[in-house]
C-alpha cells in the first residue's frame, strides 16, 4: 500500500488509456482511517502473554499505523472504482 497511490486524475486517465470506462468511484479514505485506528483491539485479542517478539510486532504496528494515517490525512486518497472494459 506505500507504493501505489495515484491521484484521482492518475486513475482517471490509467483507465483511458487502457480503454476502461469508469461508472463510479468512492472516496474510502476516512472509512480506511477509522479501520487503521481499531489497531488496539487485535493486540487485545492476540498478545496476550507480553513477550519481547509480540511487543516489537505491537511497535512495528504503531508506527505503521500512524505513518499511514498521517499520509491519508493529508495526501493519499484510497478509491473503489466501478466500471468496464470497452470492446
Amino acid at each position: 500500500m506505500n507504493f501505489h497511490h495515484w491521484s484521482f486524475a492518475e486513475y482517471r486517465d490509467a483507465f483511458n488509456r487502457s480503454h476502461l470506462k469508469l461508472h463510479s468511484n468512492d472516496d474510502i479514505t476516512d472509512k480506511v482511517i477509522l479501520g487503521f485506528k481499531m489497531y488496539k483491539n487485535y493486540f487485545n485479542q492476540f498478545n496476550k502473554n507480553g513477550n519481547f517478539s509480540g511487543k516489537l510486532l505491537k511497535l512495528f504496528f504503531i508506527i505503521h499505523v500512524k505513518l499511514n494515517t498521517r499520509l491519508l490525512k493529508k495526501k493519499r486518497r484510497y478509491y473503489i472504482f466501478l466500471g468496464e472494459k470497452l470492446s
